[in-house]
């Protein structure tokens, strides 16, 4: 799990980055980046109900994205405010390997 001082918590933040990021799409996710002054990332993941509509596999959707952005801390800049929202199932077919490479790929741009 995240620490609190890197996760984005406040309604006012998510208006905020929708606002003045830069937006990634992939045919799955998308990854809304901007900066902060926060002096470290901060991220959060969305999985909507058109997802699915089981909690669970909401879950085991932000944990599989979640464990990614963590053994890829090294890769992303500080400053960083990451929102990924996840848009498709097929989420859920794809390996871990494959959903970091679209993340790694997306941050070396």
């Amino acid at each position: 799990m995240l620490p609190k001082n890197q996760r984005i918590s406040k309604k006012d933040n998510f208006k905020e980055i929708f606002k003045k990021s830069s937006v990634f799409k992939t045919p799955y996710l998308k990854l809304f980046i901007s900066n902060n002054s926060f002096g470290n990332f901060k991220t959060t993941i969305i999985v909507s109900k058109k997802v699915s509509n089981l909690a669970t596999t909401r879950n085991k959707i932000k944990r599989k994205i979640r464990h990614i952005l963590i053994s890829t801390k090294e890769n992303i800049p500080k400053n960083t405010t990451i929102l990924i929202q996840v848009s498709d199932s097929k989420v859920l077919e794809k390996k871990s390997s494959e959903i970091e490479k679209v993340i790694t790929d997306i941050f070396k741009k």
